[in-house]
């Protein structure tokens, strides 16, 4: 399960980039949570998305 909730944030960062709707819902409910709650959302999907950047940048680098 944890590599599910790994790919979870790592999508979860692009979703609330991108799609509207998944940004109001997350907004929503993050009004409902803790600050340690949200806060702990905010850094895994930013995480997310730094990672799904720079993994492809290394592995090029890597393999040119």
């Amino acid at each position: 399960m944890e590599i599910l909730d790994g790919v979870y944030y790592l999508l979860a960062g692009w979703r609330f980039l991108l799609l509207p709707g998944f940004r109001r819902r997350t907004l929503k409910r993050w009004n409902d949570q803790s600050g340690m709650e949200v806060m702990q959302e905010i850094v895994g999907g930013v995480t997310g998305v730094v990672v799904s950047i720079l993994l492809p940048l290394f592995l090029w680098w890597q393999f040119r």
